[in-house]
């Protein structure tokens, strides 16, 4: 069994490293930054303005920074951002 742990390894690797995966890949470390800054810079008591802020992350990675469906955080409040690889929606 033992035996198994380094392909299997190697399976899941492979599998990460996917078309379809490597996208998300990419922004794991903004995913991370983006749930604490929903918490940091958001004021106690107000759970569903975090909440829409995280939220917005999908539209974010798309490429889509106003128009979020949430009234409480309609859009991003970055400005221009460096080119970087977006995930089409829907992928």
């Amino acid at each position: 069994m033992v035996s198994m742990c380094p392909r299997l390894l190697a399976i899941v690797t492979k599998a990460l490293l996917s078309v379809s995966v490597k996208p998300i890949l990419l922004w794991m470390k903004a995913i991370r930054k983006h749930l604490y800054w929903c918490a940091r810079s958001t004021k106690q008591g107000f759970g569903e303005l975090i909440l829409a802020k995280w939220k917005s992350l999908i539209r974010h990675i798309s490429d889509k920074h106003d128009g979020h469906p949430d009234k409480l955080y309609p859009q991003c409040e970055h400005g221009e951002l460096e080119p970087r690889v977006w995930i089409p929606v829907g992928e």
